[in-house]
């Protein structure tokens, strides 16, 4: 994680955004980013560029869409103001041109080109330069003592920028969120890309090019992910092979059985990597002023981290920070001496079979309880996702009965009216599922420490979330959530005053 500037660069560039006067057409590219409210960086850059004009009435387009807070961490990391970068014209063209393809290039045509090119597709930009796309599997989170899954992202460049929001539609082609800015080879001095290849410094290079870590690299490969540790944006608390001697004398294994365990090779492994690349600063900056003590693996289970004297301590005591800020192209790596077990290793075998015969307390099972929600778990059953909000790892938006009254009245509508018209009702009940379990804690962290304005929710759309005082506020002032943190056991509830309307 990367600081980001501060809110009001963000609204000095939104005050600068100004819409040309060729963009007439209400829904041409300019328009639609301007309706997505988290593009105002680029659209002050287009301005700037004098590409504004042509975006708006040439094309088809394909663009790919930086938000702003991957601007403000861009400028960050080069030392430039906001003004400095639109002062020079030369580098926004370059820099603009890059996110841009001649024709419309949906997300399914990504993927097939992608398919084609061997795994790897190459896009000539506007600008005349080669962008290359990837699809790399990266781990879902699951529950507890379910098997590992995968999911596949599209990442550009070799920078670990990823496409997060695909296909926003426009009148002259289409735009994709991505999570950073794309620097061409001409402003970076990349070599070719046989050069580039060579000269690979992911996480899983540095390790296997480094003394200490023949054991994790082993494991990494024989549980397959290898690819999903060389892409993305992550931080591994990579154990040193004596770390891995000294836990498989502790669980009385020997390396090869624990390699060929590849279930259990996967829980391991994914518990000691977390989304987003922290710093050892950023990490004692979460603990000390938003008094985060757990992070969120991607094996799904949360792992304790705190701070003892100068030292930073996981797994509650089970490792420490030995060596913290080995930098690679695709996050960060901190040397860790020990082997993190997630707690559903550390449960002893007693526990795990009261937990395994315990009756699971699902989202609509928890909701069915509390009491309150008659209208969500009727809307859910006619909608037939019950059994999706029952599996998962997932954080629901749950609006009252009285919340659902409310918006009833205000669309017309009676409730047998709603519930009988399934594709409104999925579109609406997806827009307040978001994926991974965030507690209010976490929310609020997101939004103060990492920029965070709008959360990804299920149905594709992207919802506005923003903290209001004490509050958390959604959809752009359409809910409140009044009651935070009710854990299902897939899960988390926050309740809300609203019901949240997509676009």
């Amino acid at each position: 994680m990367r600081k980001f500037m501060t809110i009001m660069l963000v609204v000095l560039l939104a005050a600068m955004a100004v819409m040309p006067a060729a963009a007439q057409d209400e829904n041409n590219i300019v328009a639609a980013a301007e309706r997505a409210t988290s593009f105002n960086t680029l659209l002050a850059a287009a301005e700037a560029a004098g590409l504004a004009d042509t975006l708006a009435t040439g094309g088809p387009f394909t663009v790919f869409a930086p938000t702003d807070g991957a601007f403000a961490t861009l400028l960050n990391n080069l030392g430039l103001s906001a003004e400095e970068l639109l002062a020079d014209t030369d580098l926004l063209t370059t820099v603009l041109t890059y996110h841009v393809v001649a024709g419309e290039v949906r997300a399914a045509d990504l993927l097939a080109a992608i398919d084609a090119g061997g795994g790897v597709a190459e896009l000539e930009t506007i600008g005349g330069e080669v962008l290359t796309a990837r699809l790399v599997s990266l781990p879902d989170a699951v529950e507890e003592g379910a098997e590992q899954t995968f999911t596949d992202a599209i990442f550009l460049g070799d920078a670990g920028v990823s496409v997060f929001l695909p296909n926003i539609s426009a009148s002259n082609g289409v735009i994709h969120a991505i999570s950073g800015v794309l620097l061409p080879p001409s402003v970076t001095g990349a070599p070719a890309a046989e050069e580039a290849a060579a000269e690979s410094n992911t996480i899983v290079d540095i390790a296997a090019t480094t003394e200490g870590f023949s054991t994790l690299v082993a494991a990494a490969e024989a549980a397959g992910l290898v690819e999903a540790l060389s892409g993305g944006n992550l931080t591994v608390f990579a154990p040193t092979d004596d770390a891995f001697a000294a836990a498989l004398e502790a669980l009385g294994l020997t390396a090869e059985e624990l390699l060929a365990d590849t279930e259990t090779l996967t829980t391991i492994l994914t518990f000691h990597v977390v989304s987003g690349d922290f710093s050892g600063e950023d990490l004692v900056s979460v603990m000390t002023n938003a008094g985060v003590t757990e992070l969120n693996t991607l094996s799904g289970e949360p792992l304790a981290i705190a701070l003892e004297g100068d030292s930073i301590v996981l797994g509650g005591g089970q490792a420490t920070v030995a060596a913290a800020d080995i930098e690679a192209d695709n996050g960060i790596i901190h040397v860790i001496d020990g082997v993190l077990l997630p707690p559903s290793m550390m449960m002893g075998e007693e526990m795990a079979e009261e937990e395994m015969s315990a009756e699971p307390v699902s989202i609509p099972e928890t909701a069915a309880a509390a009491g309150g929600f008659e209208t969500l778990l009727a809307a859910a059953e006619a909608a037939g996702l019950v059994e999706a909000l029952s599996g998962g790892n997932l954080t629901v938006f749950a609006p009252t009965d009285d919340a659902f009254a409310a918006a009833l009245e205000s669309l017309g509508l009676t409730a047998e009216e709603l519930l009988a018209d399934t594709e409104t009702l999925t579109a609406v009940l997806s827009y307040h599922v978001v994926n991974g379990d965030f507690s209010g804690e976490d929310l609020v962290s997101v939004m103060t420490n990492a920029g965070v304005t709008e959360l990804n929710t299920l149905g594709g759309a992207a919802l506005p979330i923003a903290l209001e005082g004490d509050s958390i506020v959604l959809g752009g002032g359409q809910a409140t959530v009044v009651a935070a943190d009710i854990e299902a056991s897939n899960g988390i509830i926050h309740v809300i005053d609203g019901v949240l309307l997509p676009e």
